[in-house]
């Protein structure tokens, strides 16, 4: 996709993305069901800890392999890793020293 560089405006009443390719952005307009965390993911308790499989159909629709995936808050690495899983980049930074250290400990498990 590449469209971080897009355009917004608005067509027939929706907001349209515009990428810098010069295409129209598609966004994900169906429902993913949240499967179980593998055990990769329950090595601790994380409150705001999103389905890895719907982190995952979100890299996958809107990157491609090889570009980065930007988590500024990486909790419990669930972005930084599957974007790794699925040959992005990722940057994984978070004021919490343990959130880093987790995110670095699942990394060494992939």
């Amino acid at each position: 996709m590449g469209h971080c560089l897009g355009i917004l405006y608005i067509e027939g009443g929706y907001l349209t993305e515009i990428s810098s390719e010069g295409t129209k952005v598609e966004h994900v307009d169906y429902a993913i069901s949240p499967q179980a965390h593998t055990p990769m993911y329950l090595m601790h308790k994380f409150w705001a800890r999103k389905p890895h499989n719907v982190v995952g159909e979100y890299i996958e629709h809107y990157s491609k392999k090889g570009e980065i995936v930007l988590d500024p808050f990486v909790g419990s690495g669930v972005t930084a890793i599957e974007a790794l899983k699925r040959g992005r980049k990722a940057i994984a930074t978070d004021l919490d020293p343990m959130a880093t250290f987790i995110t670095r400990i699942n990394r060494e498990n992939l």
